[in-house]
């Protein structure tokens, strides 16, 4: 077998497994949030989400991992603002819905701020959040072009 096609064969294989670690790990971390929430301990709860976020933040990360790798094999470019962007939304799937609960309530959907607070509220657009940044944040760190004429 060609080394080419070993090396591509097994970058899959790891990329397949981590991926596979991933999900397990935040099938794991789903059903410790809701043993927390049936308890009632928000503590616990809110540290959870966090990781359970993390988790899919990491996912993100895997989906281009080959463009991070090949960037990071050579001088860097960071996108700045593509790389802040992705900060922003990290930092805000990272606020568990419950903790926008808290502040906002249910009551607070009389303006039209409120269909953001409304998004937050769920689980599933954390999850894609999380995911898209850490796609984003993969693709705002480019290899530095080189100069080609002298």
């Amino acid at each position: 077998m060609n080394i080419v096609i070993r090396k591509q064969l097994f970058f899959i294989i790891t990329l397949g497994i981590l991926g596979l670690a991933l999900l397990v790990s935040t099938t794991w971390m789903h059903e410790q949030i809701q043993i927390s929430a049936k308890r009632i301990n928000v503590e616990k709860l809110l540290t959870q989400s966090i990781i359970y976020f993390i988790l899919f933040f990491l996912f993100g990360i895997l989906i281009e991992l080959k463009q991070a790798l090949k960037a990071l094999s050579g001088k860097i470019h960071l996108n700045k603002p593509l790389f802040i962007f992705s900060i922003a939304l990290l930092a805000i799937s990272l606020i568990p819905p419950i903790q926008w609960l808290t502040w906002y309530g249910f009551g607070s959907f009389k303006t039209p701020f409120s269909i953001f607070i409304k998004i937050m509220l769920s689980s599933d657009c954390h999850i894609a959040i999380s995911i898209l940044s850490g796609v984003l944040i993969t693709k705002s760190i480019t290899k530095e072009l080189q100069e080609t004429a002298k």
